[in-house]
């Protein structure tokens, strides 16, 4: 369940869950570049979603590839072709539960850079950072998949900007267990 932070004046802290790259592209079985058990991540964070006190709001991150993304190997990069713009593969999951206001950052949007870290993308014109301060955030939970990528990334980014972060390893699933099992190590080395 999301933490219920209370300011020392006792109301509630504004908090974001940033559920990340929940996309059929992922999360499909059949996907271009499934995450192992991701699937079984959908009724985790649609508790989440469900279970969350007021105060919370929802951003889903998606990767937002163009075909001539130079991080996909037809192109010269380390990734298989994923998460097209307008393709099936880059929809969020149908299964996940998308509460009404919530929010969708597109990264990877620059042909040039991969945008691993949702704090490379954009809500609309803004920039997460610029979000997360014009709502005056203070406190963010991140999930989602892949971890030893995006949401490490996504983590540790959050904390170089002072951000109080937590990583929710129950709503997150990884690829390579010996990559996540470092990940983790580096994400709990950061002051969150």
């Amino acid at each position: 369940m999301l933490r219920a932070i209370r300011k020392e004046n006792g109301s509630m802290a504004n908090h974001v869950l940033l559920i990340v790259d929940m996309q059929n592209d992922f999360v499909d079985p059949n996907g271009a570049l499934y995450v192992p058990h991701a699937e079984q991540l959908i009724p985790v964070i649609n508790r989440l979603i469900t279970q969350s006190r007021q105060n919370v709001q929802f951003v889903f991150t998606k990767d937002w590839h163009t075909r001539s993304n130079q991080s996909f190997t037809r192109n010269g990069g380390i990734w298989p072709v994923h998460c097209v713009q307008g393709t099936k593969g880059a929809e969020l999951h149908p299964g996940l539960y998308i509460p009404k206001g919530a929010h969708i950052l597109l990264k990877g949007t620059d042909d040039e850079r991969e945008g691993l870290s949702a704090f490379t993308g954009h809500i609309g014109t803004q920039t997460l950072l610029e979000f997360l301060k014009e709502n005056k955030v203070e406190t963010l939970d991140v999930c989602g998949v892949a971890i030893e990528h995006c949401v490490q990334a996504t983590v540790l980014d959050a904390r170089r900007h002072a951000i109080k972060t937590s990583y929710l390893a129950q709503a997150s699933a990884g690829i390579d267990p010996e990559a996540v099992r470092k990940s983790e190590a580096r994400m709990s080395l950061v002051a969150a």
